[in-house]
């Protein structure tokens, strides 16, 4: 196993725990490398290698990994991150984003952020054939900084007019269309702090997902949508439900209260999507190359 000892990340990660986390990643596949890209300690602080200043949060020790594999062996990449997670929940919880090492490879060839990021600042937790990764292809930050310019005035146009829309269809008394709109925006919002703030897009309608990837750049996101009782786990699973549900579900069924509680709730998310734009392009997680 070879491990990277000078990240503050690993100071989280004691080395009982990084053999406790790859035993339980290899009861799902045998990984070929396991990056940590983000722990929360006991102390209640959450470190991540997009937000290396770290914030406070509610979460226990729960870890960020990335797995490389050679194969995905017919699976899909939601497949293997939900087995993986699965496994790993009750005993320690874990957020995964699982990648075939072809992929990660090109990633670092084509200068894609997220890779950069974390083969150069990433901390290797396991990798017993000493894979190496070396960007190789040309990364240059101006650049980047105008790609998440127009990531980010995209990403929030669509969420504003969504959010637009979830107010439309209220005022009329749809209340399922509005609760579709509304997951909509959160999905835009979320996806969009997601691709500027660590320059991963995941293609995915589930919020859940999509949350627990953003809290691991900003902690705000993850005060929004608490799911400590059973009345906001339910609040947030009619939201999470509402892509498929609200359309095609004929019993699905949305109080007036309960769509006007998730409103401000994504009304808020949208605004902390819009204050991004306000922070210096410069604060976020980009590549310093030597020239």
């Amino acid at each position: 196993m070879e491990t990277n000892s000078s990240h503050p990340l690993k100071n989280n990660l004691q080395f009982g725990h990084v053999k406790q986390l790859i035993s339980l990643v290899e009861k799902v596949v045998k990984p070929d490398v396991i990056y940590l890209l983000g722990s929360a300690s006991t102390k209640k602080t959450i470190t991540s290698l997009f937000c290396p200043s770290g914030y406070g949060t509610a979460l226990g020790n729960d870890y960020f990994i990335l797995v490389l594999l050679n194969n995905f062996r017919e699976k899909s990449i939601s497949q293997w991150q939900d087995q993986i997670e699965q496994v790993c929940y009750t005993t320690m919880p874990i957020t995964c984003i699982v990648l075939e090492i072809t992929t990660f490879q090109q990633w670092l060839k084509i200068g894609h952020r997220f890779a950069w990021l974390v083969a150069q600042s990433g901390t290797v937790i396991y990798n017993p054939q000493n894979i190496s990764f070396s960007p190789t292809g040309d990364y240059d930050p101006i650049v980047e900084s105008l790609t998440i310019e127009r990531q980010y005035r995209a990403g929030l146009l669509k969420a504003q007019e969504f959010l637009a829309g979830a107010d439309l269809y209220r005022i009329r008394k749809h209340h399922s269309l509005a609760l579709f709109m509304l997951h909509q925006a959160t999905e835009q919002a979320l996806g969009t702090l997601l691709k500027i703030g660590m320059g991963y897009y995941c293609c995915s309608h589930n919020i859940e997902r999509l949350l627990r990837y953003v809290s691991w750049v900003d902690g705000q996101v993850r005060d929004l949508f608490p799911m400590y009782t059973e009345s906001e786990k339910k609040l947030f699973t009619l939201l999470q439900k509402a892509y498929i549900d609200s359309r095609y579900k004929e019993d699905y069924t949305v109080h007036y209260q309960d769509l006007v509680t998730i409103t401000e709730r994504v009304r808020l998310l949208v605004r902390i999507l819009e204050n991004w734009g306000k922070k210096s392009v410069s604060t976020f997680p980009l590549i310093t190359v030597s020239h």
